[in-house]
Parts: C-alpha cells; structure tokens; sequence
C-alpha cells in the first residue's frame, strides 16, 4: 500500500507537481520572496504542527508535498507579509515619484524587483555594483579635485608674484 501511495504521490496528477521539503523551501522562497522560510527545519515543524499537508514516504524520500498544499499554506502563511512588504516597496516608489525631486539612482533597479524581473539576491547584487559604480567616481572626482586644488594654488602663487613684481614698479617710467 505505501508503494502504491508512494506511486500516487510522484507522478503528476492533473498537473500538480509534488515537492520534497528542500523544493518547498525553493517554491516559497520563489513565490514568496523576502518573508519565505530559508530553512527546511521550518517546513519540517509546519508539517509536524499540521498546518501544512504532507505524506512521509519510507526511505530516503522524506516528506512529499502538494505544490496545491504548498501553495495554500504559503498563502495563508506568508500572504499578508508579502503584501505588507509589498506596500513599503510601493510607498518608497510613490515617495520617490512625488517628491518633486529626480528619483534616487535605485529607482530603475527598484522597477525590476517589484516587477519580479531581479529576485532579492540579483537586485541587492545590483546595489552593490551601482553602488561601486559611484564609489570609483567619487574616488576619481576627489583625484581631480586635489588636482585643481594644486592648479589654482600655483595659479594664486603665480598671481602673487605678478602682484609683488607690479608693486616694485617704480612710477611714471
């Protein structure tokens, strides 16, 4: 009987997919990123708590998850965070819009993360690189600026020379 349960589980009834616990901590991550468990432990304990359905299968299989369970249970789970989540990215979008001002360089990269273009870790990537980007400008701008800074420091030097060399001219000569 558990073979046959084991058989029923692993082929893909109707479309639905069934997930080991490591693919369910993938699923809802990718489903439901920022407020997703990262570790299976913590789908482990939904399953032993029964707030999510599953089916131990012997051996090494483990638990065998539903993609309809899984789904139902990030839902009811991480539904709400992701939406509050979604709101606080929303409200700095408006406010970078509405302020008047040019929106910040993070905008772009911003646009693609809500529109799921970039998952968390490329657009924190993303970051950092557009980050770096203005680093090594700054560091070359505060290059050329101790170089100008020399510049008119021999150019008031120069001037101050021509000043004192005017001055010992004698008059009406």
């Amino acid at each position: 009987m558990e073979d046959k349960l084991y058989r029923h589980l692993t082929e893909e009834e109707d479309g639905a997919r069934v997930y080991s616990v490591a693919e369910a901590v993938e699923y809802l991550n990718l489903h439901y990123p920022k407020v997703a468990p990262k570790s299976e432990e913590t789908i482990r304990r939904a399953i032993r708590t029964k707030q999510l359905k599953a089916v131990m299968n012997q051996g090494r299989e483990g638990h065998q998850i539903y993609e309809q369970d899984l789904k139902a249970y990030g839902d009811a789970k991480y539904g709400k965070k992701l939406k509050k989540a979604g709101i606080m990215v929303a409200d700095t979008l408006r406010q970078a819009l509405s302020g008047g001002e040019e929106p910040g360089k993070f905008y772009e990269i911003l646009k693609k993360y809500i529109s799921q273009e970039l998952d968390s870790a490329h657009y924190k990537l993303k970051l950092y690189e557009e980050k770096a980007k203005w680093e090594e400008k700054r560091k070359n701008l505060l290059c050329q600026k101790q170089m100008l800074e020399n510049e008119l420091e021999q150019c008031d030097s120069e001037i101050q020379a021509f000043n004192q060399e005017i001055c010992q001219l004698p008059y009406g000569r």
